[in-house]
């Protein structure tokens, strides 16, 4: 058995300044039905700059003392026979800031519908039908859809390409998408494994971990029950919002689907815009991403941030690049977006693995934060990769 993995390793981080599916991708349609066609997108390259701070803080006693707040240490002479000597200096110790903030495990529990985990802030809810993600919340804002057909609510995996999908393209494969997961809870993570699929030739096990700050790392692993090649896609539903991320240079033929628009980014700065999608119909993007994907909900003021594995583009599924996202304004009562990155095509033997791993994070945006396009301000929310 061989293990093929593909781990959150950017190429590019946000910088600190600015300067396939329910009827998208290469694949189907939201109305359940439709063709793709062909058309090309190419997009920028862009790079992360990092800031840090540092600071000191020393204290003095008794006659010619001198301290050093770096070290903890205190020297004194006496003024009576000139003999030094050192001691630690507790000053120091308690006015020299620390920059680290310890960051630790949140372990799950079994809600007897799947499992939860429930930090300071943040919780995040996965159930056993399908393993789909039902939940990522700060302070009870929960920014996946959980309202309208089963197919357009939570997080969950497919593979890729959606046209290889057998026996239909449409609707999702059950096995991988709705049907009850095996799962257990080991240590810090909750651990969810499909049946086998016999028509994709997959086994899917998905493994959940959250930090108390609300980082969750979602590491899927793809396991082939004969000689298969898909990609890894993660997709995930949204309220309306705006969205951003890091162009690459990829020039691929892109496969749109012909029920949804063709979407354009603004670029500016390094980064592609895409502002929240209000009419038109449903729209469609599919690129060259540099290994991150945000999205900022004025609803909620809250920012969502994707970072995945930043994919060659020899290494793209057929028609897709490595993210995709999708406006659904046709056939719904209330629109929404689809975030997805997609991983490589991988060509797997019998018995081989392989694994894809995406990393999220949820914050506030301040109130003094403009939710826009172009907004430097909105960018430098964005932790370091």
């Amino acid at each position: 058995m061989t293990t093929l993995a593909l781990g959150c390793a950017p190429s590019a981080n946000p910088p600190t300044s600015a300067g396939d599916e329910t009827g998208e991708g290469d694949d189907a349609s939201e109305s359940e039905e439709g063709s793709s066609s062909s058309s090309e997108g190419a997009g920028a390259s862009t790079g992360d700059e990092a800031s840090a701070e540092e600071s000191s803080s020393s204290s003095s006693s008794g006659a010619e003392s001198e301290s050093d707040a770096g070290s903890g240490e205190e020297t004194s002479t006496d003024p009576d026979d000139g003999t030094t000597s050192t001691s630690e200096s507790s000053e120091a110790s308690e006015t020299t800031p620390t920059t680290d903030t310890e960051v630790a495990p949140v372990t799950p529990t079994d809600n007897g519908d799947g499992v939860t985990f429930a930090g300071p802030d943040h919780e995040l809810v996965i159930e056993v039908a399908g393993a789909r993600v039902m939940e990522y919340s700060l302070g009870g804002e929960n920014v996946l859809r959980t309202t309208g057909e089963r197919h357009q609510q939570g997080s969950t995996l497919w593979v890729s390409p959606q046209k290889n999908w057998t026996p239909t393209d449409w609707p999702p494969p059950a096995t991988i998408d709705d049907e009850d997961y095996d799962y257990e809870i080991v240590g810090d993570t909750a651990v969810f494994t499909s049946d086998d699929d016999t028509n994709l030739g997959v086994r899917i096990e998905k493994v959940f971990a959250m930090d108390d700050d609300g980082a969750v790392r979602v590491t899927y692993t793809i396991t082939a029950l004969a000689a298969v090649t898909w990609a890894p896609w993660e997709v995930s539903r949204h309220a309306m919002g705006l969205c951003f991320f890091a162009p690459g240079d990829g020039t691929n033929t892109w496969e749109y689907n012909n029920n949804a628009t063709p979407v354009t980014p603004d670029v500016a700065e390094g980064i592609a815009w895409i502002p929240e999608r209000t009419e038109d119909g449903n729209g469609e993007l599919l690129t060259d991403a540099m290994g991150w994907a945000g999205c900022a909900f004025e609803d909620s003021r809250l920012l969502l941030l994707k970072s995945f594995p930043d994919i060659a583009e020899a290494d793209f599924a057929e028609g897709n690049g490595d993210l995709k996202i999708w406006w659904q304004l046709d056939e719904v009562a209330s629109p929404f977006l689809e975030l997805e990155p997609i991983g490589a095509s991988t060509e797997l033997a019998e018995g081989d693995d392989l694994t894809y791993e995406v990393e999220w994070s949820l914050q506030a945006i301040p109130e003094d934060v403009e939710i826009s396009e172009g907004s430097a301000a909105l960018v430098e929310l964005l932790p370091a990769l």
